[in-house]
């Protein structure tokens, strides 16, 4: 008895015999080529879930902390006195009567604002880096009451927290944009690029 062939008509057997070969060889190869199509699109939805994490993320951080905070400060620089804009660039800052006694790198906040600042800095510190939570809570434990202005103030020195602020804003919101475009990459282009 042949191994290749069970049936007793020798080689070649019966036509069902034939007909079950080709069946499973044509579900094993239709198996493989399912396997394979499962892989690369389970790689396309692990880069598209990374992709919506990193999104919620940088929303999260624009949304919680750098955009507040920025209304917020932004506010207590105009409290301060008037901008204009110099000819040769850039801006001066001409300070009100009440806030002329106090140096550049104050800024005049609300008991509200100051509040809400403690409140960012607790709830969602976790989503500010290290070295920038660290000179917000220094900045906001030194906070003293001004009478004269009816106002805590805020040091700045160097408007270093001012203008990391303002960095990390437009860095998240240009990543926003760049994350919020219509996906180039997807199940189509892994698919293009995979060899397997």
């Amino acid at each position: 008895m042949n191994p290749l062939c069970p049936s007793s008509d020798g080689f070649l057997g019966s036509l069902p015999d034939w007909l079950m070969l080709f069946v499973t060889i044509v579900l094993a190869g239709t198996a493989y080529a399912a396997i394979k199509e499962g892989k690369r699109d389970r790689r396309a939805m692990i880069a598209e879930g990374m992709r919506n994490r990193r999104k919620d993320l940088v929303e999260k951080s624009l949304e919680e902390v750098y955009s507040p905070l920025y209304q917020i400060l932004h506010r207590s620089f105009f409290r301060l006195g008037q901008f204009t804009r110099k000819k040769e660039g850039g801006w001066e800052l001409r300070l009100s009567r009440s806030f002329a006694t106090l140096p550049p790198p104050l800024h005049p906040l609300m008991k509200e604002e100051l509040d809400r600042i403690c409140n960012i800095t607790e709830r969602f510190g976790h989503l500010i880096p290290s070295e920038d939570y660290l000179n917000l809570t220094n900045a906001i434990t030194a906070c003293v009451f001004d009478a004269a202005t009816d106002r805590w103030q805020f040091e700045d020195w160097d408007n270093k927290i001012w203008f990391r602020i303002v960095e990390m804003k437009n860095r998240f919101e240009e990543e926003l944009t760049e994350l919020t475009k219509p996906s180039t990459s997807g199940p189509n282009s892994v698919r293009q690029g995979t060899n397997e």
